[in-house]
């Protein structure tokens, strides 16, 4: 599978998940990465 497709598809595989689990709609506000960040949550 050549990357460009296998970005194409992850990329509907994340809408459809977060669009599924949330029931809203998935507005992309820049583009797609793989990044991961540490984010404090509660107390």
């Amino acid at each position: 599978m050549k990357t460009k497709e296998l970005e194409k598809y992850l990329k509907e595989k994340l809408v459809s998940e977060v669009d599924d689990e949330f029931g809203s709609g998935f507005t992309e506000s820049g583009p797609v990465t793989c990044e991961m960040i540490q984010v404090m949550v509660g107390k």
